[in-house]
Formats: C-alpha cells, structure tokens, sequence
C-alpha cells in the first residue's frame, strides 16, 4: 500500500462511468496511488466497510447531504463533479436541483462543465464559491482519437446508423411513465404549481411527444434504409424492451446497450438523437450527429449537443440529408473532432487539449489528508450499528411484505445500470489508455483494487 490516501471510485451507472472514471484512476494510479473502484450503492449503504481516503463522487445533490455528512466525520475527503451536468434544462434550473450549497461545503472540491457554470453558481451559492471549480468532464478526456482507437475500415461493413434515445423518464425500467413523472416533483421537492414546477412540467411534456415521435422517426429510418445498418442504443435507466420490440419488426435493426456508447462511435457513419448527451461525445470522436427538432428550437431542448449537430425538423429531410451522407471517413472524422473541440471550447473546460482528468487530479493531489482520530473510529462503530440495525429492520418488513415481481423488477434495473466489472475489462481498458506500471486484483464488496507495481 501506498503512503498516499486511498481514492475511492464509486460507480453508478457502468456504461456512462466505468471509462471515464478508470482513466482517471490511471493517472492516480501512475502518480503512487492506491485505488478501489465499484458499485456505488455498496459504499452507500456501508460506509464503515471500507477504508477511509479520498471519495470522488457523482453528484453534490440535497440528498447526498447526509452521506457526505457522515463521510467526513468518518475522515473520507470527498470531490465530486455532476455526471449529468454536461446537458442542463437552464443554469437556473440546474443550480436549483442538482447543486445543494450545503452539500458542496462538504466537498473538497465541486468541479464544473466551464467558467460559465462557475460564475452562475458562485453568483447562486456565494457561501461556497470558492469549492467551484472548472474542468469539463473526464468522460470527454477518453474521447480523444488517440484513445478511441483506429476507425473501422472494413468495406464489407454495411453502412451504419446509430440512434440513440434519452428518454428514461417516459419510458421508465418497470414503473408507469405516470408515476416516473410524480417521482421528478418528489424527488426534488418541487411544486407543480411553482415556477420551476411549470417549466418541468412542460419538459416533462416535451420529452413525452418527442419520445412518440422519435420512435416513429426510427422505424422511418429502418424502412427507408433496408441495406444499412440501423443500431438503436437506449438510454441506461429507460425499458429496453420497448426499443427491442421496435427493432424486432426489421431485419435491418439491433437494439444494443451492451458497452459504453463510445464503442459504436468509430462503428457508425451518422448519429441521431433528439437534444442527448451523447451527440457532444460522438462529436469529439468526430462521428456525424443528427439532431431530430419535430417540435422546432424551443426552450426544452438541449441547446448544447444540438449544436453540435445538424438539425432536422421534419422527418423526411433529416432521411434525404443520410441518404446524402458518405461513410465515415478519417478526413470527415478529423474535421468533425475539430469543429467540435472549437464550438464547445467556450462551454467545457479543457476540451480542446483532453485536459479534465488533469485538472482535477491536480486538485486531488493537492488536498492534505488528516491523521487518524479516535473520533473517526467511534463514528465508524456508530455507522456499522446504524447500518446493520437498518438492514434488521428491513428484513422484517420484508417477512410481511412480499412483492416478488416488485423485487424482481427493482434487481434487473440495478442490474442493467451497474452489471459488475471484472479484472480483465480493467486491465485492458487500462491499457488502451497507455498505462502499464499497475496490478489489479479482487478487493471485497464487488469492488477491485488497482495499485502502482512495486
């Protein structure tokens, strides 16, 4: 072990995460650290089972108060960044919701997309400016051409689309789209009524007639396209079955979510979507986006992957501009990653030189790590007896309170969010990156250990 404090790396969503979080637990790891990474909910729900170092977690939200809380006075040092922080409804909206000021003064450190995201939360929760910082995102840091590997070449391919839907809370994993609505008012604590009640109510409402259409522009694409290849890949928290179902009717058409969505990027010739993340990563590997607007430029779309990407506002014109589209090519690939890294330069930090991982490993670096005090153990001893008496708890509601499709329904969606990690994706993943000098083996909790060999 090393003398350095142990980082911590939890995940919760595999596919959006595990890369970009890996990438950075390289560069840790090539400075002398000691890593452990894995699922998230573990160390949630039993803190007092690991080690204390330095957490780098997913959010700063009001319901992470409490664990961050308890975090600290167990001696863990937390970072965190905002995973979906990259597209936001408005920076007022965003600030409210997704920031907690509370939460962020338990940080060491919150890192932002940009400056503009810094200076609007600093104008916002001027009582924690200082813990804003910005550095863009790492998961942009591994879509450098230098990462994402050689473009597929082989001819014999059939030209390919990807479609990519973000609609997770329309058609949600195994509850109605109706309760999936209710759950964004409570979750947050916002009124229907208030302002920002309204405005996501009317997103809300968007994102449910765009869902409609954007299923009906898929099946377009499928029959008009009959010899190319037509990947659909739903979003991470959305039911897989409607979008395998859709597929199912063409022999052109595969719905995958297997993998990160950056895996398909050097295998498709285009890319639509309608206002999702996915088209500012795609773009930086320099793959073609396609932004599909049936409703117009509104105020519920998401300003900054539609930038990057030509807009379409009608079905029919976006399928003749992919019947004009050549196949991906390195020329149309570099020009593509440029035009991007330029456009969004002014919004993410450290996009242009692949920077993010840097920034905030320099800040992590930086951070004094403070001995051991009795105090530490007894909150530790606190945490594993409020822990376990939970746990007891439950275990008795559960003797009376069977719902077994319930039950079933709420694994297979932690499943499909967070399906395990094995040493081997890790020691390749690793390598891709160009690290070498490390071991990897099983640590406890579903977590593995990642270490500077010696």
């Amino acid at each position: 072990m090393s003398k350095k404090p142990l980082l911590l790396f939890p995940l919760e969503i595999k596919a959006r995460e595990f890369p970009a979080r890996l990438f950075l637990a390289g560069l840790a790891v090539q400075n002398g650290y000691d890593v452990i990474i894995g699922r998230s909910k573990t160390l949630h729900r039993a803190l007092y089972k690991f080690p204390r170092g330095i957490i780098i977690e997913n959010d700063a939200q009001p319901r992470s108060q409490r664990f961050f809380a308890k975090a600290r006075k167990m001696g863990f040092k937390i970072f965190s960044w905002d995973e979906e922080s990259l597209v936001t409804l408005t920076d007022a909206i965003y600030a409210q919701l997704r920031v907690s000021p509370q939460t962020v003064a338990l940080t060491e450190a919150f890192f932002c997309r940009g400056t503009g995201d810094v200076e609007s939360l600093q104008k916002t929760y001027p009582e924690v400016a200082d813990k804003f910082i910005a550095s863009g995102n790492p998961r942009l840091d591994i879509l450098h051409p230098k990462w994402t590997g050689d473009l597929v070449k082989d001819e014999k391919r059939p030209t390919t689309i990807l479609i990519n839907s973000r609609f997770s809370i329309v058609n949600p994993f195994y509850i109605s789209p109706e309760k999936a609505k209710g759950n964004v008012f409570k979750k947050f604590g916002i009124p229907r009524e208030s302002e920002t009640g309204r405005h996501i109510e009317g997103w809300l409402d968007h994102a449910r007639d765009m869902f409609l259409a954007f299923a009906a522009l898929t099946e377009k694409i499928a029959q008009a396209f009959p010899d190319y290849r037509i990947i659909i890949r739903p979003h991470p928290s959305e039911n897989h079955g409607f979008w395998k179902d859709l597929a199912d009717k063409y022999d052109n058409c595969e719905s995958f979510y297997e993998g990160a969505a950056a895996d398909w990027f050097l295998k498709a010739d285009s890319l639509v979507h309608n206002s999702c993340t996915t088209a500012i990563e795609a773009s930086l590997t320099g793959l073609p986006s396609f932004a599909y607007l049936p409703a117009g430029d509104n105020i519920y779309d998401a300003a900054l992957p539609n930038s990057v990407s030509q807009r379409f506002y009608d079905a029919d014109s976006m399928i003749a501009a992919l019947k004009e589209l050549p196949r991906l090519s390195e020329d149309i690939r570099e020009k593509t990653s440029l035009e991007a890294r330029k456009s969004l330069s002014s919004h993410i930090a450290g996009i242009e030189k692949s920077e993010s991982s840097a920034i905030i490993f320099d800040h992590i670096q930086k951070t004094p790590f403070e001995p051991f005090h009795y105090k530490m153990l007894l909150w530790r001893l606190y945490d594993a007896f409020r822990t376990n008496l939970s746990a007891f708890k439950q275990a008795i509601i559960n003797l009376f309170k069977k719902n077994e499709k319930l039950k079933e329904a709420r694994v297979g969606y932690a499943q499909q969010k967070y399906p395990g990690v094995s040493e081997e994706e890790i020691t390749d993943l690793l390598q891709k990156y160009g690290y070498s000098d490390f071991k990897v083996h099983p640590w406890h909790h579903e977590w593995h250990m990642i270490s500077p060999k010696k």
